[in-house]
């Protein structure tokens, strides 16, 4: 990665815009920087190291950190006060990030334009719009394409290429690999369903219209697809006439409800699965209860009355 320092070469601070023709025609472009922000009304250098979270400097001193000394006798040279610093010049002092081009300030600045660009732009292809956004499976696909695979897209001859396009190729951080080896976009994401409506047991539904995949569900078909509930049996026969019984049993709503109804007196109920079979009826014993002439009871002196009588 290129290197930057705070000095501006002479091509654009002397020779901006010149006419050959016209001797000390060319513009400074530096100086036009300077202009245009105090034309604009922008803040100093230092309001803007406070907006970005830097510690505003009251003395040169405070500047240390972030600009080097033999810069900061410069800028003092120049300026009266730190709060007098012009933006442009203050920023380029900086020292560059780490793995950066521009310093904090100027990081900073970037950063927000950008994260305010891609807020409010309505076709920004992460945007929550429900009228235009991106299905997930659709983002999935963009967000394999790189640049570097974009540029081995329009090449006449296939080739190799950097995965960091913007980078240097280095055969230990950034190599060249072949262009086929790069994610390929699935443009199956965006193939449109020309069938209107939902598929439910296996027969396609018009939007707003219902059906039954089983005997004992219902599902409506809506612009998010099925919805389903079970239903409450109340005539086991009626369901009986309408569906076969084998499809019944296999239901396990239907069979919960009507299971035992459909299995009583019918010879086939062995050929049912055990798990379906209903619990063995119970056979009810009639209990002779001998009457007995009982003694009355008594405890700690207290007679209880004879209920022998109300005993069936």
């Amino acid at each position: 990665m290129e290197t930057l320092d705070q000095f501006i070469t002479g091509e654009v601070t002397n020779h901006l815009f010149e006419d050959r023709r016209i001797p000390f025609s060319g513009f400074d472009l530096i100086a036009l920087n300077v202009q245009r922000a105090r034309d604009h009304g922008i803040p100093s250098y230092n309001n803007y190291r406070a907006l970005c979270n830097l510690k505003r400097a009251q003395t040169w001193e405070d500047l240390g950190r972030e600009i080097p000394p033999e810069v900061i006798a410069r800028l003092r040279r120049l300026y009266a006060h730190v709060d007098d610093i012009d933006l442009f010049p203050g920023g380029m002092s900086e020292r560059p990030l780490q793995g950066g081009l521009v310093g904090p300030t100027f990081a900073c600045i970037i950063a927000i334009q950008f994260r305010q660009l891609r807020k409010c732009d309505r076709f920004w292809y992460e945007n929550e719009d429900p009228v235009v956004k991106f299905t997930e499976a659709q983002l999935a696909e963009i967000r394999k394409t790189t640049l570097a695979k974009i540029i081995c897209e329009n090449l006449d001859v296939t080739g190799d290429m950097q995965r960091a396009a913007f980078d240097l190729p280095s055969n230990f951080l950034n190599p060249r690999v072949p262009c086929n080896s790069m994610a390929q976009i699935d443009l199956s994401a965006w193939r449109e369903n020309v069938v209107q409506g939902c598929q439910i047991g296996g027969k396609n539904v018009n939007v707003g219209d219902s059906a039954f995949p089983s005997p004992c569900t219902s599902c409506i078909c809506t612009n998010e697809g099925p919805q389903c509930a079970s239903l409450r049996i109340t005539d086991c026969s009626q369901l009986a006439r309408e569906w076969p019984r084998d499809v019944i049993l296999r239901d396990d709503v239907c069979s919960a409800q009507c299971g035992l109804v459909l299995q009583n007196g019918n010879a086939q109920a062995r050929n049912v699965p055990i798990s379906l079979r209903p619990p063995p009826q119970r056979i009810a014993r009639s209990r002779i209860v001998q009457q007995q002439q009982a003694s009355p009871f008594s405890f700690q002196g207290f007679q209880f009355p004879d209920l022998s009588q109300f005993i069936g």
